[in-house]
């Protein structure tokens, strides 16, 4: 397997782009990372910071990554002891991995447009609130 590592620019509390790398040597005593760009192509990379990559497989569907991260810019009516979560499914391709901007998601079929008319999917909304409400 390939190991990939997902990080953020450091100031403070404020969002930051992403930093992907790539492991482009044979073991982890010597990774030779090689650096992938940000895979949001956003200055803020959705207001998000990295916190965990968690595998998900559907039931119907290949295994894939999704990516968690903490929103400290849209906390709720307490503040940051409020703030919110973004999970958005991490797409790779041949040489590239890309998170995309999706105001709602499903998870079984992560990279798929949601028809207007669907109300049987859990809606991920990118400020982090998960509902099956419409």
């Amino acid at each position: 397997g390939t190991f990939y590592c997902i990080g953020s620019h450091l100031t403070g509390w404020s969002p930051n782009p992403l930093m992907l790398f790539r492991a482009a040597g044979d073991t982890l005593d010597d990774p030779r990372w090689v650096d992938m760009g940000n895979p949001t192509r956003d200055a803020t990379s959705f207001n998000s910071q990295p916190t965990f990559v968690v595998p998900f497989t559907p039931a119907h569907g290949e295994p894939y990554f999704v990516y968690m991260a903490d929103n400290w810019v849209h906390g709720g009516p307490e503040g940051l002891v409020d703030a919110a979560y973004v999970w958005l499914p991490l797409h790779f391709g041949k040489d590239t991995v890309t998170l995309s901007r999706q105001t709602e998601w499903d998870l079984d079929n992560p990279f798929e447009a949601i028809p207007e008319t669907r109300t049987d999917t859990a809606r991920c909304i990118i400020n982090g609130r998960c509902s099956n409400e419409v």
